[in-house]
């Protein structure tokens, strides 16, 4: 047994040499470190679920492996990409132009925009204590949390709506304790999030009738010195979305099932928003990479 214990270790260590010398810009054996601003990869399982597909496309196969950098805030993850500082060698979020100027973005939006596609959550205690809103304009008047440095935050707050601002982590408690009326979350996200704290008392549930809805998604970023890399994983995600793969991985996604179901049923009202961060690169995207459910 022990015997072949060595023997297993010596191919594993042989397989590591082989990795580092075949792909010099993937970590060794075929690893793509993806990193993780909240440690919790639980509410980005779809958009993790497409990066692993594409991984599976590069020639060798690369495994994801997920880092968690929630000492980080989001900008200074970013900046240490910039630097080339990074513990990791991928990062997805929101779109900004900042980012795209800044960093290597791959253009598939990882969601096919279910990210744009927002529920409110509110505090079900605090949810039977005010009526659920009429208009448009009785929705903006809510106190809705959103986080700091994310799009969303600037996209609620160029259309009007009053918008708090905290980290992931203090918006939660600041909803369980009253002191905002809702959190705004990815239509896909919610559900994840929901179900992670039904225990939870108050409990979050989604406020009915309401939905938010504007061009938004995930995108890859890749330090500029990682040329390599960039072209392998957006030749990757480029082939999975033309091939359907990346709509197939949506499908099957209980959550994202869900998110679509939501969308689909006609007795909630669509607020369309304007996205002012949008560059010109990403409002010429082909349709064809966004969910017909979403499009106005």
């Amino acid at each position: 047994m022990f015997q072949r214990t060595g023997v297993l270790i010596l191919g594993f260590l042989i397989c590591l040499n082989s990795a580092a010398e075949i792909m010099e810009e993937i970590t060794p054996a075929h690893v793509i470190r993806v990193g993780l601003l909240y440690g919790d990869p639980e509410p980005f399982r779809l958009p993790l679920a497409v990066l692993e597909k594409a991984c599976q496309r590069l020639d060798p196969p690369a495994q994801l492996t997920l880092v968690d950098i929630s000492e980080m805030n989001q900008k200074r993850a970013l900046k240490s990409m910039v630097n080339d500082e990074a513990p990791f060698d991928v990062f997805f979020s929101g779109f900004s132009q900042e980012r795209e100027q800044n960093l290597q973005q791959i253009d598939v939006p990882l969601t096919m925009g279910l990210l744009g596609s927002r529920v409110l959550v509110v505090n079900e205690e605090h949810n039977r204590l005010f009526k659920n809103p009429k208009t448009v304009t009785g929705v903006k008047h809510l106190a809705i949390g959103s986080g700091i440095q994310w799009p969303d935050t600037d996209i609620l707050i160029h259309n009007q709506f009053n918008v708090v601002q905290a980290s992931y982590q203090g918006l939660w408690k600041m909803l369980s304790s009253n002191r905002i009326d809702a959190f705004a979350r990815g239509i896909e996200e919610a559900f994840v999030e929901i179900e992670q704290r039904r225990d939870d008392n108050p409990a979050p549930v989604i406020l009915d009738k309401w939905l938010l809805v504007y061009p938004l998604d995930y995108f890859v970023y890749i330090s500029p010195s990682r040329q390599k890399l960039y072209h392998q994983l957006n030749q990757a995600l480029q082939q999975a979305h033309r091939s359907g793969e990346i709509a197939a991985v949506i499908a099957s996604e209980p959550s994202a099932q869900k998110a679509l179901q939501w969308l689909r049923n006609k007795e909630y009202t669509r607020i369309y928003l304007e996205n002012p961060l949008l560059s010109d690169r990403v409002r010429q995207l082909p349709k064809e990479y966004w969910l017909p459910e979403i499009q106005q």
